[in-house]
């Protein structure tokens, strides 16, 4: 049973720099937020403490967390201290303890934060001394206890700071240069500019004027999947009445288990300034990367990344002088064009993301920015400008840029061309994610996926050794780049893999662990997906109908889905209204992917089953009948449990004839998979009533790669 603290669901506000509630908003629903309302500079949500404490100690964007004691509507200053007075304080903390309380205002019956924040203390003095006869101590520099008081007009919120103090202090800054950058706007710059994606595909990372580091260690921080407040040493719920310890130290250590150092590629900054080279070396050796962080001292004409493949793409991220606290605006239009230049000259095909507080500078590198969001450092509203680094968004021609593949006209009119196509046959049928392109054009060797109108899923079908692997990823950089541009996709959501030949299970393997789910729709069912941490997102366009061919099969029928993966099958099947759900599969991330799914859609209850077994094993020991069962095999599996390496084509007859055992005398198995060499051996399998139902259930969209879908329904005669 679970204990009660865990079954408590509170009501919380986070707050965050302006305009990147967006991205606050995705990473703490990600973090296990619920009931998410975004506001200006925040976002109200509820949650569990598990989950309090997550974004707490992950969140890259978050200033503080707040759970909210009180709301109510107040017209004067006894209304206030009144409300405020009946708060159950001895229930947050006891009056040995030390507060504090902090006030902001919008407009109201009070024009004064410290005449606010000090109504609420009387308030809670008051309380104590009523209560136990002892008033608490204030403490205004480093309290136990820190209390908010928010005022817009006559509505009035009082809340408990659990973070304490900001979150952006991460606890491994020693010494910062003039004008350091926060550390939750560098984490925001990076995500705005994909930095999460590239770090995962092994990309470089330069800071040609890293001042003390900061966008270098947010980096690395993210690269390694390290968390935010590993450094901190003190939040405030740590002292709070009602803070779960042991609750705490399983959040650390989920997190500690997710860590990925050796993800970390390496990372390369510069600086001209001497005290600005010893401050980032400390604060980089504070935060333990200085295996991974290198520092060197010189003028930004001499930043370049090193000669090696990990550095052929990445990015480049830079907090320059803005002419508001550092330098002279016309004094600094040259430092910008020499970063343009610098940066297309040695990082050529990279991407570059600048902060600037002047949109005039932003156009001084010679520039066009694919992208620009504002962002707030501190008190100075800035522009935020994403770049490529290429002759294509080049307002002018720099003399020693390197030559680029130039725009492939027949690429631009391929993506127009399936887009009209393909977009009017999705919107025809309701089909909202579809396969637009896939390796039309054999120089662009690369599969596109479009979901939901809002994600792009690439993956590059891995080049021949004779092709030279610089221009290819340039090629590829292109391919995104056009695709972008036609389908105006948010960077954030344009996801980039190598998909490289599958040896047994890797197809199914992890290859990150960020975590980050996104919900996508087809027909009218959702489903979760990961673009990141696997090959594969969590569902198969390939198998669009033949889901809608179980859910029409399915209606009070008995459904066993065999080698399960995330259940979307399953999902179809229940949503069909089969009598009952049977999925077995052997990876228990997928089954509980599976039943996520389920829950996603209403549909998770006793009728479902989730069996982790190896399938065979299964079929040989259990002896079930079902209705309709689905037999979509792996094409080879050699799973570390197994003792035995499992071959679709050398085991196909027997594993269709096991499944034949447990299929009930009108009942259908449909057998399908992926194996464009696969030949079903049909004289095995003569006393069978078999039926090709590749064309019927191959979609449009993948018609134009017919040969690697293979489907057959079988009856018993």
């Amino acid at each position: 049973m679970k204990k009660p603290e865990l079954e408590k669901i509170y009501s919380l506000f986070v707050s965050c720099p302006q305009y990147v509630e967006d991205l606050l908003e995705e990473e703490i629903m990600n973090l296990g937020a619920q009931n998410l309302k975004k506001t200006v500079a925040g976002v109200y949500f509820q949650s569990n403490l598990t989950a309090a404490y997550r974004i707490c100690y992950h969140s890259r964007i978050a200033s503080r967390l707040m759970l909210v004691l009180a709301e109510f509507e107040a017209g004067n200053k006894q209304e206030l201290y009144d409300y405020a007075h009946s708060v159950p304080w001895i229930e947050h903390f006891s009056p040995t303890q030390t507060f504090a309380v902090d006030c902001t205002l919008r407009q109201g019956f009070i024009n004064n934060r410290n005449y606010g924040a000090l109504l609420v203390k009387d308030a809670v003095a008051d309380y104590f001394r009523n209560l136990t006869g002892r008033r608490p101590s204030v403490d205004n520099v480093s309290p136990e206890i820190r209390i908010h008081l928010h005022i817009n007009k006559s509505r009035i919120s009082i809340a408990l700071d659990l973070s304490g103090e900001s979150l952006h202090k991460r606890g491994y800054r020693i010494s910062g240069s003039e004008a350091s950058l926060k550390e939750n706007v560098a984490a925001a710059m990076l995500l705005r500019a994909g930095w999460p994606e590239l770090a995962a595909g092994g990309a470089g990372f330069a800071d040609p004027m890293c001042g003390s580091g900061t966008l270098l260690i947010e980096a690395a921080m993210i690269a390694g999947n390290i968390p935010a407040g590993r450094f901190r040493k003190r939040f405030g719920f740590l002292q709070w009445k009602q803070h779960q310890s042991e609750m705490w130290e399983m959040v650390i250590c989920d997190a500690e288990k997710q860590c990925r150092m050796g993800r970390i590629g390496p990372l390369i900054g510069y600086d001209k300034a001497e005290s600005a080279i010893r401050a980032a070396r400390a604060n980089i050796k504070q935060a333990g990367l200085k295996d991974y962080i290198s520092i060197e001292k010189c003028d930004i004409s001499q930043a370049d990344h090193p000669a090696s493949p990990e550095f052929e793409n990445g990015l480049i991220a830079v907090n320059p002088p803005y002419g508001v606290r550092l330098g002279n605006k016309s004094e600094l239009v040259r430092l910008y064009q020499k970063l343009g230049e610098i940066m297309v000259k040695n990082f050529y095909s990279w991407r570059a993301v600048i902060l600037t507080s002047d949109k005039d500078l932003s156009h001084a590198t010679g520039l066009r920015a694919v992208k620009t969001n504002f962002l707030y450092n501190g008190p100075i509203k800035c522009l935020l400008a994403c770049f490529e680094l290429t002759e294509e968004w080049a307002y002018r021609k720099y003399a020693e840029t390197p030559g680029g593949i130039k725009p492939d006209e027949a690429l631009v009119n391929r993506l127009k061309k399936n887009l009209k196509r393909l977009g009017r046959w999705a919107r025809r049928h309701g089909v909202s994610c579809y396969r637009l392109y896939d390796a039309d054009l054999p120089e662009y060797a690369v599969a596109i996926d479009y979901y939901d109108g809002k994600y792009l899923h690439i993956q590059e079908y891995v080049p021949p050794a004779t092709i030279d692997k610089r221009k290819a990823r340039k090629r590829l950089e292109y391919v995104r780049n056009a695709v972008r541009e036609l389908l105006k996709v948010d960077e954030k959501y344009i996801f980039l893999k190598q998909r490289l030949r599958q040896r047994g299970n890797s197809q199914y393997m992890r290859h990150d662990f960020r975590n980050t789910f996104y919900i996508i729709n087809e027909n009218d069912l959702r489903f979760k997906v990961n673009f990141t941490d696997y090959l594969d997102p969590g569902i198969f366009l390939l198998t669009r109908n033949l889901r809608m061919m179980i859910r029409e099969l399915c209606p009070g029928r008995r459904f066993l889905n065999l080698f399960a993966y995330t259940g979307t099958a399953t999902v179809y099947a229940a949503a069909g209204t089969a009598l009952s759900t049977v999925s077995v599969d052997t990876n228990q991330n997928y089954l509980d992917w599976a039943k996520e799914n389920m829950k996603l859609n209403g549909l998770y209850d006793k009728k479902q089953q989730f069996v982790r077994q190896d399938c065979m094993e299964w079929l040989q020991k259990n002896q079930a009948v079902f209705d309709i069962i689905l037999l979509d095999p792996p094409t080879f599996s050699n799973a570390k449990k197994k003792t035995r390496i499992f071959e679709l084509q050398r085991e196909h007859v027997t594993l269709i004839r096991l499944c034949m055992q447990h299929l009930s005398k009108n009942g259908v198995l449909v057998f399908s998979n992926n194996y464009k060499r696969f030949k079903l051996n049909m004289p095995a399998l003569s006393d069978y009533q078999i039926t090709d139902l590749c064309e019927s259930t191959l979609p449009e969209d993948f018609k134009r790669k017919s040969s690697m879908y293979k489907c057959w329904h079988i009856m018993h005669c």
